[in-house]
């Protein structure tokens, strides 16, 4: 709380400027805001970019091994520049593009007509969190909360350290998150959101969604700002 009313006071004092451009007065101005990467076409189920042309809408993958989530929506493909803004807001702190960012995905929400009881932020385990100060999914969450009404669950951790996925293959991503989580109190929401910055090859938010399942969770979505 002590960071966020500092970056604010900070802003206050010092206008934001874009992230790409540098045009003073927006943390992302609109002409940039343009030049994302729109996700066009994508695979229903798990997000994965599919040709224009393409008939189906599913990925050959989620057609022979369905992963444990129902859904994946994405307003962008993970790329420059959007790339650049997730990471300058997960490793360098720009919680001002949080706004920006929680906007376009609610916005792509909306136009899908996508329905849940509740949105769950991947967690951070407890020594992560402390390293970086915040969680980045957590704080997409939140104006997403505000904004449909939908409460932020907290009945999931991340109790066992692991390492970075960026750092690691996609055979590798699987081993790393396994059992990785785990539910500490009971609930009783039937269709959940998963939220996160960005998804690369599903792997944690398939192990979230397994034990989502588990527990009773009839449907189950990713809401992620960039697939890549």
């Amino acid at each position: 709380m002590v960071y966020k009313w500092l970056i604010n006071s900070l802003n206050a004092l010092v206008p934001p400027r874009c992230a790409l451009c540098g045009t003073a007065g927006t943390p992302l101005c609109p002409a940039c805001e343009t030049d994302l990467p729109r996700q066009l076409h994508s695979c229903r189920r798990c997000g994965l970019a599919l040709e224009l042309d393409a008939l189906t809408r599913f990925c050959g993958e989620c057609l022979q091994t369905p992963p444990h989530f129902h859904l994946t929506l994405s307003p962008y493909a993970y790329q420059p520049p959007i790339s650049h803004l997730i990471t300058g807001l997960k490793y360098q702190r720009r919680l001002s593009l949080v706004p920006v960012l929680a906007k376009a995905l609610a916005e792509h929400v909306e136009q899908h007509a996508a329905d849940v009881d509740a949105l769950l932020p991947v967690p951070l385990h407890a020594s992560k969190m402390r390293q970086r100060g915040f969680n980045q999914a957590l704080e997409l969450a939140r104006p997403l909360s505000r904004r449909f009404g939908i409460p932020i669950m907290h009945e999931l951790e991340r109790h066992r350290a692991t390492e970075a996925q960026s750092n690691l293959h996609a055979n590798e991503r699987q081993k790393n998150v396994r059992n990785a989580f785990r539910i500490k109190q009971p609930f009783d929401y039937q269709r959940v959101a998963i939220v996160d910055d960005v998804m690369t090859t599903g792997s944690t938010a398939n192990e979230i969604a397994k034990l989502l399942a588990a527990a009773g969770v009839e449907e189950i979505q990713i809401w992620c700002v960039a697939r890549a």
